[in-house]
């Protein structure tokens, strides 16, 4: 049932944001419920055809989203061209921070990946022989 998960994905954004609220953790309160709900699903196993519904709804309009941040840029113009250089440095100097980034991890977790393959290739050659 869509309710079903809609109250999942909710209990794990407040227990997240209340989490960050009282100062346990120095996250985010969003970020700490999709761990949270990360756990929950790693736990079942599976992500529940409910939920995998609910996120493709949620998905479809989510260009909707943006239609107040657009509204914020153009209410605030005249701070954007004052203050374009910082700003746009900023964008180019994360972007390719979390290029870099997610580059160097994909290569450490392939490399973990074949090691752990060879690893378990090596232990079925040896029961084998």
């Amino acid at each position: 049932m869509l309710i079903t998960e809609a109250l999942r994905i909710l209990a794990c954004l407040c227990a997240g944001e209340i989490l960050s609220g009282v100062g346990f953790l120095p996250f985010p309160g969003p970020v700490i419920g999709l761990v949270f709900l990360l756990t929950n699903l790693a736990l079942i196993g599976e992500v529940p055809q409910p939920l995998g519904r609910l996120a493709d709804n949620v998905l479809a309009v989510l260009g909707m989203l943006f239609v107040p941040t657009g509204v914020g840029l153009l209410a605030y113009t005249h701070l954007l061209r004052t203050e374009f250089v910082p700003i746009a440095a900023a964008i180019v100097v994360g972007t390719l921070v979390t290029i870099v980034v997610t580059a160097l991890t994909s290569k450490r977790l392939a490399e973990f990946e074949a090691k752990k393959r060879a690893a378990t290739e090596g232990e079925a050659t040896d029961a084998a022989a």
